[in-house]
């Protein structure tokens, strides 16, 4: 028997973001995947800070999630790959923010398997097809498309599929309005029967296979396989930039160790990409500390975001080292083709999992520790300013951030090396010390047992509090309106609303001490002052003077109950916006307390 279980706290490692219109038009939304939990975040445009708009546990571990969007649409779809091989496209409804399935289509077996689709996922980002891969052998292409209704529709799965192949990377390439374009760096293992096999002649390299979804024919072809170095990792979909129809800037940059290379889709379409010149290659900058080492490093790129603002766009990237470049492609004036290269450092920031582009924004989903959102204020550069190379190569030093502001922080209790149980501060229950993190990066995080609580405001009040209530405006809301504070002599009224603001329209006693305030079945009010009851109906307001002054008081919504000083209690019923007093007692002692009990729903008086 297998059941589903729930943590206490929800997890807080982040395994990847994407951003993408999903709840409104022209609005950058940031979405985050949790192992189980999918989560909505969005700017706030008063706080500047991300707020989260959604969480939901999926019951399922997350392999992949990817922003799409159909030709002609202003929202983005989500597309989830999980461990339950299916792929789901998800929209999000803004009325009650909940994700809403829109289709669900079963392509493997259950389970993170090598030669299951989900680790991939390659978008056309005309919005044609979809294609999503495995580790090794399987790949599948969806061509989407709308129905008389225009409601979105997925077709049958096509396959795609080569035996020993391991794939590292895929993604869709911009190719205006041609057939889709999908590219992957792979590997062709060969057979270890074979002696002139890859694998048995050691033969060490990388392949970048282009696959062209015939959309006329409904197939998809291995258009070409180009031999790359074989440090290559990393992909990156370079869109078209200017008329649509003009493909020849699109393309694919494609990173290595060292250094990056651009290849056109031009080149591709044309089947001249075998021609080693056509591509154009950068070398990135490197550390001081790592160029002059003995033991030196090779630059590997971990991480990336594009931001693409209509004709205008750039790329970060993050190394291993936690270095940002920012990469610009400049464009021939006469061809408006892509002819040079240009990756500079940007920051240093701690080793991301995965980070995202918002407007002026960079959120960073720290590999281990915190996570981070930071404001982009690129600083101007000093013209004529000389950079400093080694072997034509530019060389840096690692400073304080300079183009980026850490304006938020997100707590991360990831990666645990290190945990301890106990009430080492005495507070009669145990606490939780976990060391986290890694490098500069890590930190010792104390957790107590019980919930959080936001503040929302705060206010220093005049005198010492004895009691507080909150009341609701009708008895069948779901929040309470007034917060009711009483002081030795005096009462202070609070309207909560979007701002808690002390109010004197309430028609409440403010200048005597309050023993008790509650609300009443037909949304009436009593207030219990020290020499009687008083009754607030939204028409009249009434006192009933009590004979001795009132030491405590309980009630419901139909009855009340109050003990007076000369050791009486009274006993009073609510109706017809009336109090009945049908009883009183005489007690031998002094009254101290008194409580009642909640009246039963179903209980009606006779």
């Amino acid at each position: 028997m297998y059941l589903y279980n729930l943590t206490l706290q929800k997890p807080t490692e982040i395994y990847q973001t994407i951003t993408g219109s999903f709840t409104s038009p022209k609005k950058h939304d940031l979405l985050l995947s949790k192992g189980t939990v999918l989560e909505l975040l969005s700017l706030s445009p008063e706080t500047g800070t991300l707020e989260t708009l959604i969480s939901k546990d999926l019951y399922c571990q997350i392999r992949r999630i990817s922003p799409f969007r159909l030709s002609g649409n202003k929202k983005d779809y989500i597309i989830l790959l999980s461990d339950s091989g299916k792929i789901s496209i998800l929209t999000i409804d803004t009325s009650t923010l909940t994700f809403v399935k829109l289709h669900q289509e079963t392509y493997g077996k259950t389970g993170c398997r090598r030669i299951t689709p989900g680790e991939y996922v390659g978008i056309d980002p005309r919005g044609r097809a979809i294609m999503v891969g495995a580790i090794e052998k399987q790949k599948f292409v969806y061509i989407m498309n709308r129905d008389i209704e225009n409601k979105m529709t997925i077709s049958s799965p096509l396959e795609a599929h080569k035996n020993n192949v391991i794939c590292y990377d895929l993604c869709g390439l911009d190719v205006g309005y041609y057939n889709p374009l999908f590219c992957a760096i792979e590997v062709d293992y060969g057979n270890d029967d074979d002696e002139n096999s890859f694998v048995n002649k050691n033969m060490e390299f990388k392949n970048l296979t282009f696959y062209e979804m015939e959309l006329s024919l409904n197939y998809v072809i291995r258009k070409v396989s180009l031999k790359i170095d074989k440090s290559a990792n990393l992909i990156i979909p370079i869109p078209i930039v200017g008329n649509v129809n003009n493909n020849n800037n699109g393309g694919v940059l494609v990173f290595c160790e060292d250094f990056a290379f651009f290849k056109g889709n031009f080149d591709v379409l044309n089947k001249k990409g075998n021609e080693e010149s056509l591509d154009i290659k950068c070398f990135f900058p490197q550390r001081l500390e790592n160029i002059v080492s003995e033991n030196k490093r090779k630059i590997m790129m971990i991480s990336y975001s594009l931001y693409k603002k209509k004709d205008i766009f750039y790329i970060l990237t993050q190394s291993e080292f936690g270095d940002l470049y920012k990469i610009n492609l400049l464009y021939d004036q006469k061809t408006n083709k892509v002819n040079n290269l240009l990756i500079e450092y940007f920051d240093t920031i701690p080793l991301s999992t995965s980070i995202s582009i918002l407007s002026g924004f960079l959120f960073s989903a720290s590999e281990s520790g915190n996570h981070y959102l930071y404001n982009i204020e690129e600083k101007e550069k000093e013209k004529n300013k000389k950079i400093k190379q080694i072997s034509n190569i530019p060389i840096f030093e690692p400073k304080p951030l300079n183009n980026l502001t850490q304006i938020q922080e997100f707590i991360s209790y990831s990666c645990i090396t290190d945990i301890q149980i106990g009430d080492f501060i005495e507070e009669g229950m145990n606490q939780i010390y976990s060391v986290n993190g890694r490098n500069n990066n890590s930190s010792l995080k104390v957790l107590h047992f019980g919930l959080n609580l936001n503040e929302v405001g705060g206010s220093p009040l005049a005198g010492e509090p004895i009691n507080v209530w909150a009341l609701k405006e009708k008895i069948e809301d779901d929040y309470d309106k007034y917060l009711v504070i009483s002081f030795i002599n005096a009462t202070l009224i609070l309207e909560i609303g979007d701002k808690i603001t002390e109010t004197n329209n309430s028609g409440f006693d403010t200048k005597n001490s309050t023993i008790l305030i509650n609300i009443l079945s037909d949304n009436s009010y009593i207030q219990i002052i020290k020499s009687g009851i008083i009754h607030i109906t939204k028409n009249k307001k009434s006192f009933l003077k009590a004979s001795s002054n009132i030491k405590c008081a309980t009630s419901n919504d139909m009855q009340i109950v109050i003990g007076l000083e000369n050791k009486e209690i009274l006993y009073f019923e609510h109706d017809e916006n009336k109090l009945l007093r049908p009883d009183m007692k005489a007690m031998e002692n002094d009254i101290i307390c008194l409580d009642l009990s909640p009246k039963p729903k179903d209980r009606k008086k006779k």
